[in-house]
C-alpha cells in the first residue's frame, strides 16, 4: 500500500512540476490587452491605466505592438511641470518596433508567440529584468499579454499539490530585501518621485520617526496625473500613500506568500518580525524564487525517483482563508490559516 501511494505521489509531483514549467504562454496570457496609440497624449495614457487599473500599456499600431507605457515610464519620463501637456506617448514609451526589428538596443518591451513555454517566459522577464511578455501571433498581431502576476497564477493553480515540502528550502526571510529605501513622511512628492527614479524602485516605504507609516509607489504618481488632470497639484506623502500597509512574517514560505499576494492583489509586501518591518518582498522575488525553487524539485523528483519518501511529499490543501491582524497602528499582517 506504501508502495503504491508513494508512486501516486510521484506520478503528480512529476505531473505538476512538468505541467507547469512546459504550459505554453498562450495558456495563460490574458487576451484582453489594454493598448493605446503612440500619438496619444501622456495625460490621455494615465487616465487608460487608472480606468483600466493596469500598470502598463502596450502602444499598437494597426494591430502590432510598436512599444509599451509603464508606470516606471511615468516615473523616470515626464517632468512634474506644465511640459506635461506637450508629451505624447511616443515620447516616453519604452522602446519601438520596426517592421518586427527593435530601433533600440535597449528596448524594454519583448514578444513572443502563444506556443513558447512558462520556462522561456520566465527566462526572459528575470534576464530583461521586466514584468510583462507581448503575445504575437504569425503575423505580428497583439494576441495577448503575460505578466508577472500571470506568472504567480500559474504557479498557484498548477503545483498547488506538490510545491510545498515538508521542508520548504526557501522561506521569505531567505528571498525578502532586508536592505531596503525609505522616505519620511515630511518630504514632498517631487522628493519621493526623484527617488524611485534615483534608486530605480518601484515602491517607498513612508516612515514616521523611525516607524512604518504607509507606502509610496509607481501607481501613485500616475494617478497624479489622472486625478488632476495633468496640473499635478502636489500633494504631501500622508495625502497620497496607502495606510495601512500590508505586511507578512517572515517565516512563511513563498508559496504561501504567492498566494497571499494574489489575493490581495498586492505585487509587494513588507515583512515583519515581531511588529518590526525587516524586509521588503516583490512580486518579482516571488515569482523568480518560486521557479527556482520548482527547477529543484524537478532536478529532485528525478534523482530520487525510487527513494523518496512519502513524507517528503506534502499535498497543499486549498486555503481560501487568508487571515488578518493588526500588527501595528499602520501594519496589518496576513497569513495562511493552518
Amino acid at each position: 500500500m506504501f508502495g503504491i501511494r508513494r508512486r501516486k505521489l510521484l506520478r503528480k509531483a512529476h505531473k505538476g512540476v512538468e505541467n507547469l514549467l512546459t504550459t505554453p504562454a498562450g495558456e495563460i496570457m490574458t487576451d484582453y490587452v489594454v493598448t493605446i496609440g503612440a500619438d496619444k497624449s501622456v495625460i490621455d495614457a494615465a487616465s487608460v491605466m487608472i480606468g483600466e487599473a493596469v500598470s502598463g500599456l502596450v502602444v499598437e499600431a494597426e494591430g502590432k505592438p510598436i512599444g509599451i507605457l509603464t508606470e516606471r515610464d511615468f516615473i523616470t519620463k515626464v517632468p512634474l511641470s506644465s511640459a506635461v501637456f506637450k508629451l505624447k506617448v511616443k515620447d516616453i514609451m519604452s522602446c519601438m518596433y520596426r517592421g518586427g526589428e527593435k530601433v533600440r538596443k535597449d528596448c524594454a518591451v519583448e514578444a513572443m508567440p502563444p506556443e513558447a513555454s512558462l520556462l522561456e517566459a520566465k527566462a526572459i522577464l528575470k534576464d530583461k529584468h521586466i514584468r510583462k511578455l507581448v503575445i504575437v501571433d504569425k503575423d505580428g498581431r497583439i494576441a495577448g499579454i503575460v505578466t508577472q502576476t500571470d506568472l504567480s497564477k500559474a504557479i498557484y493553480e498548477r503545483v498547488h499539490a506538490v510545491a510545498r515540502m515538508d521542508k520548504v528550502p526557501f522561506l521569505v526571510k531567505d528571498v525578502m530585501n532586508p536592505k531596503f529605501q525609505t522616505i519620511d513622511k515630511g518630504k514632498g512628492f517631487t522628493t519621493a518621485k526623484a527617488l524611485l527614479t534615483k534608486k530605480n524602485m518601484s515602491s517607498l516605504p513612508v516612515t514616521d520617526k523611525g516607524e512604518v507609516v504607509g507606502i509610496f509607489t509607481e501607481y501613485d504618481v500616475v494617478a497624479q496625473f489622472y486625478d488632476t488632470g495633468g496640473k499635478i497639484d502636489i500633494q504631501t506623502l500622508p495625502e497620497v500613500m496607502k495606510s495601512p500597509v500590508k505586511v507578512i512574517p517572515s517565516d512563511i514560505n513563498i508559496f504561501d506568500a504567492n498566494m497571499i499576494m494574489l489575493f490581495e492583489k498586492v505585487r509587494r509586501l513588507l515583512v515583519v518580525d515581531d511588529k518590526k518591518v525587516v524586509g521588503f518582498l516583490t512580486q518579482t522575488d516571488l515569482v523568480h524564487s518560486c521557479f527556482e525553487y520548482i527547477d529543484k524539485l524537478k532536478k529532485y523528483l528525478k534523482e530520487h525517483r525510487s527513494i523518496i519518501k512519502e513524507q517528503d511529499l506534502v499535498a497543499m490543501h486549498a486555503k481560501n482563508a487568508i487571515i488578518s491582524e493588526y500588527a501595528s497602528e499602520h501594519l496589518r499582517a496576513f497569513k495562511l490559516k493552518n
